[in-house]
């Protein structure tokens, strides 16, 4: 078996169109009348990069590849393994416009939804900033203004509470836990 350069094939027999099946090749007869007419050719791609792709004069039922149909018989290179395969050289059917995607348009802003004045000082827009800032800040009381003499048995009562409704929640009891630290701030 010799073999054929895919370019010289397409120089002979036009550019070919890849041919998805959607069906069964038996049923499919724009593949059947190709097939008659010695236009069909089935490229074996290669599963990994070390072979390179190559075709088949004919059809080639069972294996996985592109199916690649022809304006001209393909008979003179009935018995060569073609190489070579490029498939910028492949002519690819045209969908219909009915099945075409449509183009998006950009939205276009208008200049009155710009604001007038977009001209912000530096330190105006650091101010605001440090102002947003500072309302969000929670102050926390600093544990040096407590007792020195240690805390409170208030204190260690409160702790204890907290301990008992986070043990609760550990526990998966949500409705419980809530109900418990409700309790320790109302009360």
């Amino acid at each position: 078996m010799g073999t054929v350069r895919f370019s010289k094939i397409v120089e002979t027999a036009g550019k070919p169109i890849v041919h998805l099946l959607w069906m069964d090749p038996a049923k499919d007869l724009v593949l059947q009348k190709a097939i008659h007419a010695n236009r069909v050719m089935t490229v074996h791609q290669g599963q990994t990069n070390a072979k390179a792709d190559y075709g088949t004069i004919g059809f080639q039922k069972g294996l996985s590849g592109q199916i690649l149909i022809f304006p001209k018989s393909l008979k003179p290179f009935a018995d060569k393994q073609v190489i070579g395969v490029k498939y910028d050289l492949l002519e690819w059917p045209a969908v219909p416009k009915s099945q075409q995607a449509r183009k998006v348009i950009p939205v276009k802003h208008s200049a009155k939804a710009k604001p007038q004045d977009t001209k912000i000082s530096a330190t105006a827009e650091q101010a605001a900033l440090t102002e947003n800032a500072a309302a969000k800040v929670v102050k926390l009381p600093n544990p040096e203004d407590d007792h020195e003499d240690g805390p409170t048995t208030d204190v260690e009562e409160l702790k204890n509470q907290v301990r008992l409704a986070m043990k609760v929640l550990e526990e998966g009891k949500q409705v419980a836990a809530f109900n418990l630290l409700k309790r320790i701030v109302d009360s």
